[in-house]
């Protein structure tokens, strides 16, 4: 059983997260956000950089399902590179987060989609996490998933 998080990571000296949220007008949830000239109690100082990560509106991919998860990503920085740009993003990672009981096989996107989105010299950093089937049933219910949805899921893949 495997079950994806992607965050869509982008940061610059210059960038002002809340400029560039202005000019989103795609559904997104927000996972983490601060302002170059918020204060970083663990520095003790402003953070000197801006910084937003992004996650689908459906918060995770399931396994065999991933395909329009992985697209939305892809077509969203398509659609925003530019946009990106504008307001100072200098870095853009895609973060991937695995979480699997039994077996962890997966691709990372296929090879349309990586063709597509290595020309805006991303960065994709992998971590990978074993939980039990009822740690994976608790992130399906998290992320919205109906009960039906997590009982045949969890089901037919644990």
């Amino acid at each position: 059983m495997l079950i994806i998080r992607t965050l869509l990571d982008l940061s610059g000296d210059d960038f002002s997260p809340i400029k560039l949220m202005e000019e989103i007008r795609d559904p997104v949830l927000v996972f983490h956000t601060f302002e170059a000239t918020d204060y970083n109690d663990g520095l003790k100082e402003n953070y000197g950089f801006g910084s937003i990560s992004i996650l689908h509106p459906q918060k995770i991919g399931l396994q065999y399902e991933l395909e329009q998860y992985e697209k939305w990503y892809v077509e969203f920085i398509e659609k925003y590179h530019e946009t990106f740009l504008k307001h100072g993003v200098q870095e853009i990672n895609l973060f991937i987060d695995a979480f699997y009981s039994l077996q962890c096989n997966f691709e990372i996107f296929d090879k349309a989609l990586l063709r597509r989105i290595t020309k805006y010299d991303i960065s994709i950093p992998v971590s990978v996490v074993q939980l039990s089937s009822g740690e994976i049933r608790e992130i399906m219910i998290d992320a919205g998933f109906d009960l039906e949805k997590v009982n045949t899921y969890v089901e037919e893949n644990g």
